[in-house]
């Protein structure tokens, strides 16, 4: 059996343009901008959607006073998904705060979050990302304008002392991300190659989509609810450098995880808490509630975000093996993939890297960080100061 999306993906993707926005919001009481909300902007296409609700479904099960705003696109009105996002935010319990014929441009998007909540906890940015042109908004001609510092910087008092934000789509941890932790004053996740949708299979496990998105009415961990709409979907980094299958470098670098990075004006402590933080929320075979109460199943969850690029159950089971193995032995620099090599990053800063093009980043000659064994330590650190809750 198969889901009311199945075969979409990639019409959905490429040939559903969108024209307008959606706006929906999730409370259990009335609407109130005081309180801590979570964003999620997902952008064109359904498939970003449900990503989109899978991240909500989390939210909902980690903070559960907490509101939660999701902005995403309407499709063209001539298209056959004219109400499907509609329809599919109402059965998740939102209700429809805005339905308008603006593009999402970047000053939309501020209007949408200034009108609407003043205690930002966490934005998820669902959708495609380009290296330096950032990520798409309405579509790839209206993206977030994100080295706009006059714009950007507008949102800045609307984070709480406790915010944080996830970049999903491919290669924002190179410059976006940098950017938007200055102008927003928080720490920001971002990825270091491109980034391919996983589900969660019924043997408990995300695994890489090829072709049609299975129905299987999984649990979400933790919860006794199935999936939204039948399905999980995670925005996951793929298990190779950016297009190593075009640019085939030995010397390609990069992360198979989504690193933290906080702008130099944010503390330590306040950057690994919140880095902590979105790791527990995230979307994860591991169960969150536990690894929130126990350092040693948020170690694995930290290990899971190692080799969770592998398509499969099988190749993350071994993925797990050999990474613990090198850790044991003290090697840190292990890289559990076989394409290009680890990105030497800082543990909690921007990354010092070297561009070929705009394909190709190599490790800058003045890099001598241990970008995993920073990840880890740094990580572990925050879930300390978390304090068994969020």
């Amino acid at each position: 059996m198969r889901a009311s999306l199945v075969g979409l993906a990639s019409f959905l993707l490429l040939g559903s343009v969108s024209q307008a926005a959606i706006v929906a919001g999730y409370s259990k009481s009335p609407w109130n901008p005081r309180v801590e909300t979570h964003v999620i902007v997902a952008s064109k296409g359904l498939t970003f959607s449900t990503v989109g609700y899978t991240q909500a479904a989390t939210i909902r099960e980690m903070y559960p006073e907490h509101q939660i705003l999701f902005v995403t696109n309407l499709p063209v009105a001539t298209s056959n998904y004219r109400q499907t996002k509609q329809k599919e935010l109402r059965g998740l319990g939102f209700s429809i705060r805005e339905e308008n014929d603006e593009r999402l441009s970047t000053t939309k998007l501020i209007q949408i979050l200034k009108s609407s909540t003043a205690n930002i906890r966490s934005m998820d940015i669902i959708g495609h990302n380009g290296v330096e042109l950032g990520p798409w908004l309405e579509d790839g001609d209206h993206r977030m304008d994100y080295r706009n510092e006059k714009l950007m910087s507008q949102l800045k008092p609307l984070f709480n002392a406790k915010a944080y934000a996830r970049l999903h789509g491919c290669n924002s941890g190179w410059n976006v991300a940098p950017k938007l932790s200055k102008f927003w004053g928080i720490p920001v996740l971002g990825s270091f190659t491109s980034t391919s949708f996983y589900f969660l299979a019924t043997n408990g496990a995300y695994e890489l989509v090829h072709g049609d998105i299975p129905s299987e009415r999984v649990a979400l961990n933790d919860s006794s609810q199935a999936c939204p709409h039948g399905m999980c979907l995670t925005l996951t980094p793929e298990s190779a450098p950016y297009h190593f299958h075009v640019h085939k470098s030995p010397e390609a670098a990069w992360l198979p995880y989504r690193k933290v990075i906080c702008d130099a004006s944010i503390p330590d402590a306040v950057c690994e808490r919140a880095f902590a933080e979105a790791i527990v929320t995230s979307i994860t075979p591991v169960s969150r509630k536990q690894a929130l109460k126990d350092a040693d199943v948020f170690k694995t969850m930290l290990e899971q975000s190692m080799c969770a690029s592998y398509g499969s159950q099988a190749g993350q089971k071994t993925c797990l093996e050999n990474l613990r193995q090198a850790h044991r032995d003290g090697n840190y620099k292990f890289l559990p993939y076989r394409r290009g090599v680890l990105l030497k990053c800082s543990g909690l800063r921007a990354c010092n890297f070297q561009q070929d093009s705009i394909d190709l980043r190599r490790n800058a000659k003045s890099s001598t960080e241990d970008s995993v064994k920073l990840y880890f330590e740094h990580a572990l650190r925050g879930h300390g100061l978390l304090k068994g809750a969020l």
